[in-house]
């Protein structure tokens, strides 16, 4: 075969390679038998079984993606290797592979898949590659402190396009300045800056150094993984392959969607009798990694669920716990950022050092990007951690998103997308979250110089027009005695998130507690720095220091996972069904975005969730209570299905730390059955007459006070509230049932008098 411009690196027998376009190759490799090993660390020689490899020369200095996408199929890894040595892997679960990395022209790489568990014996591996050369070092990336008044000086810092730190408190905010212009541009508005870091990749690189050095000595930290420095990507899908292949039983992997780069993202489950799909019990989710500089904040939720997997059994209080909980970690969120961040800068040209970072010389790249991968215009063929694009992802989700602490200018760190949901990462989470019943959730962050709990409200919002969340919400009392139960074995505070952060609007659990009820905390950890020495930022933060054994963020995960099985935190709805039926929970609401986006700006959710009916038909389902925090008299639409026919169905509410019964015999039967009366909100509620308004129509109200049947000029429009609400009752056992897109006017004995197919058809009937 001819070399073209540099050549192509020799074939490992058996492989076929073929030209794409002039930066563009392929390679089909095939193992026959599949085996678990390594892929990602070792090199195995050509011809070992379950294994396949080529080999490939750069034509020009590039960047380099290799990638194979075998879907969900069995279970492939990739590696490749200079000298021997690896230098990129991806081991995620199934068979989507991915490793990105710089090359010199000429330069040899050899690339390898290791075949681990079924699916196809032969996968497509594909090259492209980038010409490009290495960014030049430029300006030091400095970490500063500027004194503040309050809230207003962070958000006045922001919209300079100061990168704000969560490190912040009622007199100073620390921030990171990329450039000399920037510290300049502080200084104008009449800041004060007072360096603290003069370097940032120099205070890296020393750190790396003395994690290497004592990784060098090969003793174990007091961590469950035992670990001394920080993972890079492929160590914690490894980690999770590890638990999930070594326990069973008790553990199996997530992959909740995939990236903007076409990663899975991915974690795992945690559970005694894990598979099991009928035991109803609530849920406790902890995550990892949605800015991508924050590395210790994937590492305390992959320490703990080593943590569970390996002390369940032998650890009471973990074997309690597992018994009545499942615990789902998903440590990185954002895996395209976290590789730029944490892998992607290696710089195979400069240094040998595998943990060596490129300069981190444009705003926001390198090790310290924040954001996701989403290219900005024209930054499509730009490798990630050289590009000023992205999106924050935890100012991408949809309750109240578009509001104060989040931007719309793409260059901000605090960059909030376009639309709520518009990055793959967050919708993956809220499709996670939409399908289970979290009664605790907490996302991990850094850093702070004393450690946050951080709570529900992120932001204190006694403007809006229709919820008056003011400055604490409903569950105030319940989330502040978690966070304060946190506080006390960690050293850190507990506090409503906009108290000296100031606001933030489109977080991640800001969704899970006004759409769900959850209790979501974010934690930010304490340090020095977003990934500061890994002993101080993850050991010592993990199990406690030499002065404090025993109280870290250890003790403060196992308190909110015990605190997500108090049924006095949640509801229960029990009672009985006939064997194999299918129950589910179902609610189709509109989740408000910030008024700054319009005065009804929303977005339409839904939460959808199903249990299989045990053994016996008794079942015990623990559950979020039936009403949102800001609209607690709505309730949970229940079904039962059996053998594949349609199901019946009521309404359900039950309040938290409530429980309703209901029971299904014999209405949920084979052929499926009568529907039963709806319950509305707990109580019927009676229609009490009609008013006039300024246009000449009249409302129908419902004892509740809101409005459920507005009548335009002779053309009736049948609503319930928002078109989801629902009023039962009235004179002969009149009820008006309300359901997104199918609202139905039901007369005496519950005959149809005028139904509709959408919630805003126009009616001429008469009632």
């Amino acid at each position: 075969m001819r070399r073209r411009d540099g050549g192509l690196g020799p074939l490992a027998l058996g492989l076929a390679l073929f030209l794409g376009g002039p930066d563009a190759q392929a390679a089909d490799l095939r193992a026959e038998d599949a085996l678990t090993r390594d892929c990602s660390r070792t090199l195995h020689a050509a011809g070992t079984r379950g294994s396949d490899r080529t080999a490939w020369s750069a034509p020009a200095q590039s960047f380099v993606t290799a990638r194979l996408r075998g879907g969900p199929r069995g279970d492939w890894d990739l590696a490749a290797f200079r000298r021997g040595e690896a230098v990129g892997a991806s081991t995620a679960f199934g068979s989507d592979e991915r490793v990105d990395l710089w090359v010199e022209r000429g330069e040899r790489l050899v690339f390898q898949a290791c075949r681990r568990d079924g699916g196809p014996q032969s996968i497509r591996l594909s090259i492209s590659f980038q010409r490009m050369g290495l960014p030049e070092p430029a300006e030091p990336v400095s970490l500063a402190s500027v004194p503040i008044a309050g809230p207003e000086d962070v958000a006045e810092l922001e919209e300079l396009g100061i990168d704000v730190t969560h490190d912040v408190d009622a007199d100073s905010a620390t921030v990171v300045l990329y450039t000399r212009e920037e510290r300049l541009r502080v200084q104008a508005a009449g800041f004060g800056v007072t360096t603290l870091i003069p370097d940032l990749g120099a205070a890296d690189a020393a750190d790396r150094q003395t994690e290497a050095r004592v990784a060098a000595r090969g003793a174990p930290s007091g961590l469950p993984s035992g670990r001394t420095e920080y993972r890079e990507y492929a160590d914690f899908t490894n980690d999770l392959k590890d638990l999930a292949e070594a326990e069973p039983e008790i553990a199996r992997e997530v992959t909740i969607g995939t990236s903007l780069e076409g990663r899975p993202i991915q974690g795992i489950e945690i559970a005694a009798d894990v598979d099991a799909t009928d035991d109803g019990r609530p849920v406790y989710v902890n995550m990892g990694v949605h800015h991508a500089r924050e590395w210790p904040s994937g590492e305390l939720p992959m320490e703990f669920a080593i943590d569970l997997v390996a002390n369940y059994g032998t650890d009471a209080r973990i074997t309690n716990l597992l018994e009545d909980v499942r615990v789902i970690v998903i440590p990185v969120v954002n895996p395209d950022g976290f590789v730029a961040s944490r892998s992607f800068g290696v710089d195979p040209l400069r240094d040998d050092n595998r943990n060596a970072t490129l300069a981190d010389s444009l705003t926001g790249t390198g090790a310290y990007r924040r954001k996701n991968c989403r290219p900005a215009a024209g930054e499509g063929s730009i490798p990630c951690a050289m590009r000023t694009s992205g999106v924050d992802l935890n100012r991408n989700y949809g309750a109240y998103w578009g509001g104060p602490g989040s931007s719309s200018d793409p260059t901000s760190q605090q960059y909030r997308g376009p639309n709520p949901y518009s990055e793959p990462e967050s919708e993956a989470v809220h499709q996670l979250s939409q399908g289970v019943h979290p009664t605790v959730f907490i996302t991990n962050h850094t850093f702070t110089d004393d450690g946050k709990w951080l709570r529900q409200p992120g932001l204190d919002a006694p403007f809006f027009p229709q919820d008056s969340i003011g400055a604490t919400t409903p569950d105030e009392a319940a989330m502040k005695d978690l966070g304060d139960d946190m506080q006390g074995v960690t050293g850190w505070t507990s506090e409503r998130g906009y108290e000296t952060l100031g606001d933030i609007t489109g977080a991640t659990e800001d969704w899970n507690y006004f759409a769900q009820g959850s209790y979501g905390y974010t934690p930010e950890a304490r340090g020095l720095n977003f990934h500061a020495n890994y002993q101080d930022s993850v050991i010592e933060e993990y199990i406690g220091d030499s002065a404090h054994p025993g109280e870290g963020v250890r003790e403060a995960f196992l308190i909110a996972g015990e605190r997500a099985a108090d049924r006095g935190e949640h509801s229960l709805i029990e009672g009985s069904a006939p064997e194999d039926a299918t129950l589910r929970l179902h609610k189709e609401f509109e989740t408000p975005l910030h008024p700054q986006q319009g005065k009804n700006a929303h977005i339409d959710d839904v939460l959808d969730s199903t249990l299989d009916v045990p053994d016996g038909g008794d079942y015990e389902w623990d559950v979020m209570p039936s009403g949102r925090p800001l609209a607690q008299g709505e309730t949970w639409t229940m079904s039962c299905e059996l053998d594949g026919e349609p199901s019946v169905s009521q309404q359900v509410f039950v309040a938290r730390g409530e429980s309703a019964t209901v029971d299904w015999r014999p209405s949920c039967a084979a052929g499926g059955g009568p529907n039963p009366a709806p319950k509305c909100r707990g109580t019927e509620a009676t229609l009490v007459g009609t008013v006039g308004n300024d246009r000449g129509a009249t409302r129908l109200i419902g004892t509740s006070g809101r409005d459920v049947i507005v009548a335009r000029r002779g053309n009736d429009v049948v609503r319930a509230g928002a078109g989801k609400d629902i009023v039962c009752g009235g004179p002969g056992n009149d009820r008006l049932v309300g359901g997104k897109g199918q609202d139905v006017l039901r007369g005496a004995g519950g005959a149809d008098v005028c139904p509709g197919s959408t919630k805003r058809e126009r009616r001429s009937c008469k009632p």
